[in-house]
C-alpha cells in the first residue's frame, strides 16, 4: 500500500462522476489480466511510518500525529491501518482506517476501505472502493464510496444523518525511495563535525564532499546489485539528485535487459546527466590491502571516556535541552540549532530579556531575514543579542507597539543602535496613561450621543466639540479594550439622562 515518498499530489472531488465508474473498470481489466502473472508480493514485508507536525502561527499551536503499518496477508493481499491525532488551537481531531487490497507492485492496487473522523461534536464515517495505477514514477489512484456525518447534538438545517456517495481522483509523482533520508542523514554529519569544530564545512570551498554508492535491486529480492559510485559531489542538492538519476538509470540499464557495470561515475549537477569516469571490476581496484607499517592501537574505555567528556554539547542534545529548558517550540529550534552560533545567539537574547519565545521569534524571522536580504553574516551584524533583549522588554512592557516594534527593528539593523535610542529617536513611544485614553473614550461617547439626540430634537445645544473618532487616533487604544465595557455603561447612563 505505501509505495514512495510522495512529492506532489492533486485530488478532485464530486459527487457523481462517471468518471470514476470508467477508471475502476478499466483498472479492474489491467489488474485481473495480470494477476495471474503477478511474481513479486503485494506487501514484501511488515512495514510502516510515523509522522509528527508542529508549529505556531497567530499565537496558535497546532500538532499532528499520523502513522500506519503494512502487513502482508497472502502473495497478492495486504493490509493497511492508519491513525490520526491533531490538536490545532481548541480543536481535537482523531480518526483511523483500514485497507484491504489486492497489489502488484509493478501494476497497481485494488482494495476496500473504511475509515472515521471524529472532530469536536462532528463524526465522519467513509467507506468504498479504492485503486491505483503505477506508470513510470507517476501514480493515478480513484476512490468511490459513501460518506455520512452525524453530529453529537442537532443542528439547525442540517441533516444530521447525511449520506451521500463521495468520488476523488488523485496523481502522484515519486522521485525515489527514501532520498530525503539520505539527504537530511548528511546534513545531521554536517551539523555534528560543525559543532565538534572539525571544519566549517563549507562546501563552496571544498571543505566537504561526498561519494555515493548506488545500486538497486527488484522488490523482493534480498541481494543489491552492483554498485556504482558518484564521485565529488559538491552540495546536498546534487546529492539528492545525482542518486535519483543513478537510479533511474539503472533502473532503465536493468529493464531492458543490460548489465550493471562497477563503475565510478561523473554527476553533472547543472545538466543532471552524469558520465563515466572509470570501471573498477576487481577489490583491488579499491586498493583494498593491509599496511604492514601500521601497528594495532588499543583503545581502552577510560580514554575513550575522557574523549567523549571532552566533546561539545551535539546538535540534537542541544536541541532536545532547547525544547526542555526554554519551552520554545520546535518550529524554532529547528532554524536555530543547524547553526551554532546563531543557537548560542538566541541563549544569550534569551538570558538578557527573559522570554526565551520573543526572542526566538524576533531571531528567526526579523533577523535571518534582513540577514538574508543584505548577504550579511551574523558575526557582522550590528543587531546582538542585547539589541534583541532590549527590543523584547519594551514591546513586553508596553513601551511600544508589535507595529512599532518592527520599524525599530529595521532602523537598529541598519544603523547598530540600542532599541531605546531608535524610539525616542523616531517618537515610536506608545502613550500609556490608561486614565487620558478613559477621559477620551468618555468624551467620543458622550458627544456621539449628543449629537444622536440633537439629529432627533430631543436636545437642541450645541456638541462638546470632541472629534468622536479621538478614540482612533489613541496609539494605545487597541491595547485597553477590556476597559470599553465600563466606559459604554458610562455611556448608557448619559443616555437615560
Amino acid at each position: 500500500m505505501q509505495r514512495k515518498s510522495n512529492s506532489s499530489a492533486a485530488s478532485r472531488s464530486a459527487d457523481q462522476s462517471p468518471a470514476l465508474s470508467l477508471l475502476a473498470a478499466l483498472l479492474l481489466a489491467a489488474f485481473t489480466s495480470a494477476s495471474l502473472a503477478q511474481t513479486n508480493p503485494a506487501v514484501s514485508e511488515v512495514n510502516g511510518k510515523i509522522s509528527y507536525a508542529g508549529g505556531n502561527m497567530n499565537s496558535s499551536e497546532g500538532h499532528n500525529f499520523d502513522g500506519s503499518i503494512t502487513l502482508p496477508l497472502t502473495h497478492s493481499l495486504g493490509f493497511q491501518a492508519d491513525g490520526l491525532y491533531s490538536h490545532i488551537s481548541d480543536l481535537d481531531f482523531a480518526g483511523g482506517a483500514g485497507h484491504v487490497f489486492w497489489r502488484d507492485p509493478n501494476i497497481g492496487l485494488l482494495g476496500l476501505t473504511g475509515g472515521y473522523l471524529y472532530r469536536n461534536g462532528v463524526q465522519t464515517y467513509q467507506a468504498g472502493a479504492e485503486g491505483e495505477y503505477y506508470l513510470g514514477r507517476f501514480t493515478f489512484g480513484f476512490f468511490g464510496g459513501a460518506g455520512s456525518i452525524h453530529y453529537d447534538q442537532a443542528v439547525p438545517f442540517i441533516d444530521t444523518d447525511p449520506t451521500r456517495f463521495i468520488g476523488r481522483l488523485s496523481a502522484g509523482y515519486y522521485p525515489v525511495d527514501n532520498l530525503l533520508m539520505r539527504v537530511s542523514y548528511l546534513t545531521a554529519l554536517k551539523a555534528i563535525m560543525i559543532y565538534g569544530g572539525i571544519s566549517d564545512c563549507d562546501m563552496e570551498k571544498g571543505q566537504l564532499r561526498c561519494d555515493a554508492n548506488i545500486s538497486i535491486r527488484p522488490v523482493g529480492q534480498e541481494a543489491l546489485g552492483t554498485k556504482v559510485e558518484l564521485k565529488n559531489l559538491n552540495s546536498f542538492s546534487f546529492v539528492r539528485d545525482g542518486i535519483a538519476h543513478e537510479i533511474r538509470r539503472q533502473t532503465a540499464v536493468v529493464e531492458s535487459g543490460g548489465k550493471i557495470v562497477q563503475e565510478t561515475r561523473d554527476y553533472d549537477g547543472q545538466t543532471g546527466t552524469s558520465q563515466s569516469l572509470r570501471s573498477k571490476e576487481m577489490a583491488h581496484d579499491y586498493r583494498y590491502f593491509p599496511d604492514p607499517d601500521l601497528m594495532p592501537v588499543e583503545v581502552d574505555s577510560a580514554w575513550k571516556e575522557s574523549i567523549r567528556s571532552g566533546c561539545p554539547e551535539l546538535p540534537f542534545d542541544k536541541q532536545r535541552r532547547l525544547l526542555e529548558q526554554y519551552q520554545v517550540p520546535y518550529t524554532i529550534t529547528s532554524v536555530l540549532v543547524p547553526d551554532g552560533e546563531l543557537s548560542d545567539y538566541f541563549e544569550e537574547a534569551a538570558r538578557l530579556s527573559g522570554k526565551p519565545q520573543a526572542a526566538g521569534n524576533w531571531i528567526t524571522n526579523d533577523l535571518l531575514r534582513e540577514l538574508g536580504a543584505s548577504k550579511t553574516p551574523l558575526s557582522a551584524s550590528k543587531v546582538r543579542p542585547a539589541h534583541v533583549a532590549g527590543l523584547v522588554k519594551l514591546v513586553e512592557d508596553g513601551t511600544i507597539l508589535s507595529n512599532a516594534a518592527k520599524e525599530v527593528f529595521i532602523d537598529m539593523f541598519h544603523s547598530g543602535e540600542m532599541p531605546e535610542a531608535v524610539l525616542a529617536r523616531k517618537g515610536l513611544k506608545a502613550e500609556t496613561n490608561l486614565e487620558d485614553l478613559g477621559r477620551w473614550c468618555a468624551e467620543a461617547i458622550a458627544a456621539r450621543i449628543l449629537e444622536k439626540r440633537r439629529k432627533q430634537g430631543l436636545l437642541c445645544i450645541g456638541t462638546t466639540g470632541v472629534n468622536s473618532m479621538v478614540i482612533a487616533g489613541s496609539p494605545l487604544a487597541s491595547e485597553f479594550f477590556d476597559n470599553i465595557w465600563i466606559l459604554m455603561l458610562e455611556g448608557a447612563e448619559m443616555m437615560s439622562l
